[in-house]
């Protein structure tokens, strides 16, 4: 099973790494970078799930101090990574509920479908870290199908 999420993070890193020269915005080119130096490490023995989810946070930040967004915008970026952010918040701490929170990654999920995607030109700039976020909130919904 660690090979199929493997897999599905190195599309969604290989998505951003073909982006991260094209952004405009450095602060978003340094989260893509962040993003995909965490995939990259994931295939090693190196832990890397700080590193995976300080980008979270970081786009998190993002959305609330861009200047050019609209409420909206902001809104869909949110809901998209905090849940993704507790994730990763609760198992880096042994916190208890963090299967509970499994349920939780279906919230980024839908809206990256159903919000995202369709209006991805809307969205452009921040495609490729939400897409690195939907794929890990993928993952951990399957294995919580597969358990």
């Amino acid at each position: 099973m660690l090979i199929f999420y493997q897999a599905i993070m190195a599309l969604a890193g290989f998505f951003g790494l073909t982006r991260v020269l094209r952004l405009p915005q450095p602060f978003l080119k340094y989260i893509l970078a962040l993003q995909c130096i965490a995939i990259i490490l994931s295939f090693t023995s190196v832990d890397s799930i700080l590193l995976f989810y300080l980008p979270v946070l970081l786009i998190i930040i993002y959305a609330a101090i861009a200047k050019d967004m609209t409420t909206i915008k902001r809104s869909i970026i949110v809901l998209i990574a905090l849940p993704v952010l507790a994730h990763g918040v609760f198992t880096m701490n042994h916190w208890p509920h963090v299967y509970e929170l499994k349920f939780l990654q279906l919230l980024p999920l839908a809206l990256y479908a159903g919000v995202v995607l369709p209006k991805r030109n809307d969205y452009y700039l921040e495609l490729p870290s939400l897409t690195i976020i939907a794929a890990d909130a993928l993952i951990q919904v399957i294995s919580l199908m597969v358990r």
